[in-house]
């Protein structure tokens, strides 16, 4: 009787254990950073880990993405890759300042040069009126702080 109980007990076991959902680590960092999605947080962030969680966000969302070397990465701080696209990522941390025209220009530069798809430009700031403009009709999304803060906790 003992054996019988001690066998089902295993057996019911194994089948929780191997029917657990498997979560990647990636999931769980994403999990964490949408529990701590405020601005206040994002502007102390370290700006290096602040585009490794940009690139996390992406991969959330079906992309393959690669954060690029900290200096001379060409305009773009992350490669994006989904199905035979390629876009490109630029990343400002700023908080107190608007991102203008010339920063887009460079991420524009940069799509053009790698013949990418289109591309990103990630801030916690804004956007003033003239690169919104200039984005317009370049493919390049732009995502302020408001727009990143929905996203984390979308």
């Amino acid at each position: 009787m003992i054996w019988t109980i001690i066998i089902l007990v295993i057996v019911f076991g194994l089948g929780i254990i191997l029917k657990a959902p498997e979560v990647s680590e990636e999931e769980i960092r994403m999990k964490h950073l949408r529990e701590q999605a405020n601005r206040e947080y994002l502007e102390k962030m370290d700006p290096r880990k602040f585009e490794y969680l940009i690139a996390d966000l992406f991969h959330s969302q079906g992309y393959r993405a690669q954060v690029t070397p900290c200096s001379n990465d060409g305009g773009k701080d992350i490669i994006l890759w989904k199905d035979d696209e390629v876009k490109f990522v630029e990343v400002k941390r700023y908080t107190k300042e608007f991102i203008g025209r010339p920063y887009i220009q460079k991420l524009h530069s940069a799509i053009i040069d790698g013949e990418a798809k289109g591309g990103y430009f990630v801030t916690l700031s804004h956007f003033n009126e003239n690169a919104q403009q200039y984005a317009a009709n370049k493919n390049i999304e732009l995502i302020d702080g408001n727009d990143l803060i929905d996203m984390l906790n979308s």
